[in-house]
């Protein structure tokens, strides 16, 4: 196998940045594979765990991650050196692929996950063979690495059921966002209306499929009117000034509402929620995609009334035969639509804190922000 002249690792110092230490490069056990990374994403949830983070982090982090093997361990018959890959890091990476949610192919929920490995955040990392999903040579490594992200937003989708004569709305334009339009879109869905908060994040959603964009809304109004909605009957609620977003939802479904609504945003208010529960169409469902990071109140009341499904959706899975990846893959490379317009920004690793600072940024134009090539 062939090294690069310098290997290095980014590790979290639990200060606030990484710091970079030279590594070995790992050898592979039975069923392992090593990788040469050939680049990594960052991802919002990066940002946000690695800002509460406070302690040393004993190996580098980065799930967003493809590359090539460069060794494979004993008993490794599907993969060989030169082959190039996607890794499922969150599940099939610690998966046992013995317990009960395993045999369903939902290694996200494996309940006896082996200890945690190196992320892509370096120059070579150690996996299982299980864990990794062939690339073709067509996709650029920039353009392999959205698999991950795509993948967490085609299995809402999938979860979804959408239909390609629905209306979807999309709140959030961040990453999640776009690439749950970009999912939708890709199977027939054509009516997806986007609340955005930048220009540049609006113009994207355009590009990838959105029908409509809208400016994102205030919080505050969402929350307040969310509060206000209690009580028999309580099945409407808007914000004090009108809603632009849920104005043009009535005018384009007669009054009744989104079909399907993804909650893309997350955080930690809760106000996407329920401006979702109260832009769907009574029977409708809400996908909660962006992930709340922490218990947040919400209007069981107005779910009620306009008897809503709340399909909370997680990573990925393998859903009829096949895996949130494999469809991912199918998708980035058909080309349609043009998913790899999302990379706005590359870095080398050497220079990770700067591309976690522009990535946090949301104001720089920034979309997503990956780490190419490994080394410097």
């Amino acid at each position: 196998m062939t090294v690069a002249d310098k290997p290095l690792a980014a590790i979290w110092n639990g200060a606030g940045s990484f710091d970079l230490i030279d590594q070995t490069v790992p050898e592979p056990g039975p069923g392992d594979v090593v990788l040469q990374v050939g680049a990594a994403g960052i991802c919002g949830s990066d940002l946000f765990f690695l800002g509460v983070r406070n302690e040393l982090d004993p190996v580098p982090v980065g799930h967003e991650v493809v590359g090539t093997v460069i060794a494979a361990g004993r008993d490794v018959r599907r993969l060989a050196e030169g082959d190039r890959v996607a890794v499922e890091m969150v599940g099939l990476s610690r998966a046992c692929m013995s317990c009960w949610f395993c045999r369903r192919g939902e290694y996200v929920k494996c309940t006896d996950k082996q200890e945690r490995r190196g992320g892509g955040f370096a120059s070579y990392m150690c996996v299982p063979a299980h864990a990794c999903f062939a690339v073709p040579d067509s996709l650029t490594w920039e353009q392999a690495a959205l698999v991950e992200p795509l993948a967490v937003s085609v299995h809402a989708v999938r979860l979804s059921e959408a239909r390609s004569y629905e209306t979807a709305v999309v709140l959030g334009a961040g990453t999640i966002g776009l690439t749950c339009v970009a999912a939708l879109s890709a199977m027939g869905v054509r009516d997806i209306l986007v609340t955005a908060r930048h220009p540049h994040q609006a113009e994207m959603a355009k590009r990838l499929g959105a029908s409509e964009v809208v400016e994102a809304e205030s919080e505050d109004g969402w929350l307040a009117a969310s509060e206000g909605a209690t009580g028999r009957g309580a099945d409407t609620a808007v914000p004090e000034g009108g809603s632009p977003l849920l104005d043009l939802v009535h005018e384009l479904t007669e009054e009744r509402g989104a079909d399907v609504v993804f909650e893309c945003v997350g955080g930690t208010s809760g106000a996407s929620l329920a401006q979702a529960i109260f832009t769907t169409r009574k029977t409708g469902r809400i996908v909660s995609v962006g992930g709340q990071k922490n218990p947040i109140p919400f209007s069981t009341v107005g779910m009620l009334q306009r008897e809503l499904r709340l399909i909370m959706s997680h990573c990925y899975a393998v859903i009829d035969g096949s895996h949130d990846y494999e469809v991912s893959i199918d998708i980035l490379e058909s080309g349609v639509p043009p998913i790899a317009n999302l990379v706005t920004h590359r870095y080398g690793l050497s220079e990770i804190n700067e591309a976690f600072a522009l990535a946090g940024d949301k104001t720089s134009g920034s979309l997503k922000v990956q780490l190419v090539g490994g080394t410097g």
